[in-house]
C-alpha cells in the first residue's frame, strides 16, 4: 500500500509539474483535492513505510554517490598520476636533450677550440719557417755580395800590387841597365886613363 500510494502522489505531482503552465483552475483544484484524499488516506503505517523507503532511497543514492565520487576521485588520482609521469618523463627527455645538446655543443667548441690552436700552430710554424728561410737567403745574398766585394777588392788589389811590381821591375831593369852603362863607361875611362898614363910615362 505503501509504494501505491507513493506512486499516486508521484503521479499527481508529475501531472501538476507538466500541467501547471497550461491547466485551467478547475483543474488545478480537482489535483489538489485528490492529493488532499491521499493524504487523508494515509495511515501511520503508510507514512513510516514511505520513511523507510525514502531512507533506502537515500541510502542508495548516497552509496552511489559515494561509489561515483570514489570512481572519480579514482579516476582523477590516475589521470593526475598519469599527468605526474608523463610531466616527469617530458622533464627527463627535455633535460636529457639538453644534457646531449649543451655536451655535443661543449665538444664542437672543443673541437673548433683544438681546430683554431692547431691551425694557429701550423699558421706560425709556416711563417716561422718563411722568416728563417727569408733570413738565410738575405745572409746567403749578403755573403755572396760580401764575398764578390772582397774577391773584387783582392783582385784589384792584386793588379794594383802586380802593376806596381811590374813598374818597379821595369824601373830596376831600367837602373840596372843604367848601372850597367854607367859601369862600362867608368870601365872604358878607367882603361883609357891607364892607357894615357901609361902614354904619358912611356913619352918621360
Amino acid at each position: 500500500m505503501g509504494i501505491d500510494l507513493k506512486n499516486a502522489i508521484v503521479a499527481i505531482q508529475d501531472k501538476i509539474a507538466t500541467s501547471a503552465g497550461v491547466a485551467t483552475a478547475e483543474e488545478l483544484a480537482y489535483l489538489g483535492t485528490a492529493i488532499d484524499r491521499i493524504g487523508g488516506r494515509a495511515t501511520v503505517y503508510d507514512v513510516v513505510e514511505t520513511g523507510e523507503l525514502v531512507k533506502e532511497e537515500i541510502v542508495s543514492l548516497g552509496d552511489t554517490i559515494k561509489s561515483e565520487i570514489t570512481l572519480d576521485v579514482t579516476t582523477k588520482v590516475t589521470t593526475a598520476t598519469a599527468t605526474v609521469d608523463n610531466i616527469l618523463a617530458n622533464m627527463v627527455n627535455s633535460a636529457a636533450a639538453t644534457e646531449a645538446t649543451t655536451l655535443q655543443n661543449i665538444s664542437d667548441k672543443q673541437d673548433a677550440t683544438e681546430a683554431f690552436i692547431t691551425n694557429h700552430q701550423n699558421t706560425s710554424e709556416a711563417y716561422m719557417t718563411d722568416v728563417k728561410n727569408t733570413v738565410e737567403l738575405e745572409i746567403d745574398s749578403k755573403k755572396t755580395v760580401t764575398l764578390t766585394s772582397v774577391t773584387t777588392t783582392i783582385d784589384a788589389a792584386v793588379a794594383t800590387a802586380t802593376n806596381d811590381i811590374n813598374t818597379k821591375s821595369v824601373e830596376l831593369q831600367t837602373a840596372a841597365a843604367e848601372l850597367s852603362s854607367a859601369a862600362s863607361l867608368a870601365n872604358t875611362q878607367a882603361v883609357n886613363s891607364s892607357l894615357f898614363t901609361m902614354l904619358a910615362l912611356s913619352g918621360l
